[in-house]
């Protein structure tokens, strides 16, 4: 690959599903930025790994974040609410002394994601979803699990 095609777009070597791109390609040289390596030896040592545009990867790299951290919502107690509510100012609290509430704690999970907490009636739940998570399907996924 020429350095001329390297430096039309950002291009990374990654495998869909991964959160780290294995490398990135130097404009100037054609090869990996880190390892020094050719694309043809990164791609040909990682078991489908292709070469990509950085807008290409995004997508498939926050698609992987949630696949691998966002898991069905859990049943907390009162004291694990209180705890995540004191240790950090709450992002995104919503339904404040209704029925139902939800918040997300300021601290980042990783990037785009962040533990979040629901208050349905007397009873709570913990999940870690994307900041962009609405405070109605949060506690559509909480109500799920509270009813048993």
């Amino acid at each position: 690959m020429s350095a001329t095609v390297a430096a039309a777009a950002r291009l990374l070597i990654a495998r869909p599903g991964d959160l780290h791109p294995i490398d990135e390609v130097h404009p100037a040289t054609g090869c990996g930025r880190w390892t020094g390596r050719t694309v043809e030896e990164i791609t040909g040592a990682h078991a489908g790994a292709r070469l990509m545009t950085l807008a290409e990867w995004e997508p498939l790299a926050a698609a992987a974040e949630v696949a691998q951290f966002c898991k069905p919502a859990q049943e907390v107690d009162a004291e694990r609410w209180w705890q995540m509510l004191e240790c950090m100012y709450p992002l995104n609290w919503r339904g404040v002394g209704g029925v139902e509430e939800s918040f997300m704690l300021a601290e980042p999970y990783t990037d785009t994601l962040r533990i979040c907490l629901v208050r349905i009636g007397e009873r709570y739940a913990e999940m870690v979803r994307p900041v962009s998570t609405a405070h109605a399907q949060l506690c559509d996924e909480a109500r799920a699990i509270l009813r048993g």
